[in-house]
């Protein structure tokens, strides 16, 4: 697509991220966390391989909607999975490491991904960011079978 084309994939994406943010919070009290991640982590990875699959504006606008749609959920579930099996006196020591260290992921993966641009196609990179998304939803499973198990044990 011509670059000209940026600012149209980009108006969706805001307003899904708007949109998105409502939702989730309005929704957060009512869905279990693992829910929000997993259902988050699998519209993400199809969103992101539809986008980079798609050769026509208005369905990469639409796989940009539905991207940032779902992104809150993942934030939201992540967070609340988190202070859910952290004891609280050690939650604000796990949640200020992990800023950091999602910090670093992201750079080395955007570094990553400028090495995989320049020796594979745009399609192929979006596509195995898409499929990490799915194998962040496959880690997930275990978490979500153990739901009616209870919290972990907080003992230290």
């Amino acid at each position: 697509m011509p670059a000209e084309a940026l600012k149209w994939i980009s108006i969706p994406y805001g307003l899904g991220e708007i949109i998105g943010g409502i939702a989730t919070f309005a929704l957060a009290s009512k869905i279990a966390p693992q829910h929000f991640l997993m259902f988050g982590l699998l519209v993400n990875g199809a969103g992101i391989i539809l986008a980079g699959l798609s050769t026509e504006l208005w369905l990469t606008m639409v796989a940009q909607f539905v991207i940032a749609l779902l992104q809150p959920a993942i934030f939201v579930g992540n967070s609340a999975l988190v202070m859910q099996y952290t004891d609280k006196d050690f939650i604000g020591r796990v949640m200020g490491i992990r800023t950091p260290l999602m910090t670093g992921a992201m750079l080395l993966m955007m570094s990553v991904a400028g090495v995989l641009k320049s020796t594979l196609s745009l399609t192929i990179v979006y596509v195995l960011a898409g499929f990490c998304f799915f194998a962040g939803y496959l880690l997930m499973i275990p978490l979500f079978r153990s739901k009616g198990k209870g919290k972990q044990s907080t003992a230290s």
